[in-house]
């Protein structure tokens, strides 16, 4: 798992990364707004689709923390998909997108 803090509240963090997964063509398999989270499938390049799950929650003075997790099809693996890690890139780099505005 991956987190990062987002300038904003989270509900219009949570609209700013709906918006993004639409630019980035990817339609979300759930989207909870009472909990503040998506479940979405993505196509990464050369690794075949990844199921990811991303939750925003409130990090005070206006921030969110945006957590973004990587089911692994891996069983002996899909426990360590929620504790935060730095050894994952694919999932950095998914974050990375779904935080920066898309280039017009």
């Amino acid at each position: 798992m991956q987190r990062r803090l987002a300038d904003g509240e989270p509900e219009a963090v949570f609209v700013r990364v709906q918006d993004r997964l639409q630019d980035m063509g990817v339609t979300p398999n759930l989207v909870d707004p009472v909990s503040i989270t998506i479940l979405f499938d993505m196509e990464i390049p050369g690794n075949g689709v990844s199921r990811f799950f991303l939750a925003v929650v409130p990090s005070g003075k206006g921030r969110s923390d945006v957590a973004l997790a990587r089911r692994s099809n891996d069983k002996r693996k899909a426990m360590k998909a929620m504790v935060l890690s730095e050894d994952d890139p694919i999932e950095k780099k998914v974050l990375q997108d779904l935080l920066t505005p898309a280039a017009n």
